[in-house]
């Protein structure tokens, strides 16, 4: 599945939160954080997406990612939201 993590987070009315892009707060997060993934590949893929390149990964992968984003306790509930949204099929 290709991925793409281009979105800024938005606020309830609407605006855009400074400072929010979605994959460079993700490849931050890859980046200082215990993960599932093998550490090397958790920086290939933090490296891709905070580029803002497309990431291609294994339904595996997804649901790894998806289970790192949604354990992410310091990330508001609307910023999970908006990355979970781009880990849909």
């Amino acid at each position: 599945m290709k991925v793409l993590f281009d979105e800024s987070i938005k606020d309830l009315s609407g605006q855009e939160v400074p400072d929010s892009h979605t994959g460079k707060i993700l490849a931050g997060l890859l980046a200082q954080q215990k993960s599932d993934f093998h550490p090397i590949k958790a920086m290939e893929i933090a490296q891709s997406i905070y580029k803002g390149n497309e990431v291609e990964l294994s339904k595996d992968e997804v649901d790894k990612l998806k289970k790192f984003i949604e354990g992410q306790d310091n990330l508001a509930p609307i910023a999970k939201a908006v990355m979970l949204i781009s880990l849909r099929e």
